[in-house]
């Protein structure tokens, strides 16, 4: 069994898209940015093209899911 790295990419809000590939299965890619105290985020995902369900997850700065 192999291990892979999570691919770290950063982002801006209201900025540019980002592009990041996974090379192996089950491989993680960890979208990193400041939320400028905003009320709402919208996320989303494009042109995937992994045939298996793919889960998008907020992690707050404290470690957990949310805003806290």
């Amino acid at each position: 069994m192999t291990l892979s790295a999570d691919v770290p990419v950063n982002v801006s809000v209201d900025g540019n898209s980002a592009t990041a590939t996974a090379a192996r299965p089950g491989q993680r890619i960890r979208a990193q940015f400041t939320d400028p105290s905003a009320d709402f985020i919208g996320v989303g995902l494009s042109g995937n093209t992994v045939n298996q369900t793919t889960y998008i997850n907020l992690i707050g700065p404290a470690g957990g899911s949310g805003t806290s």
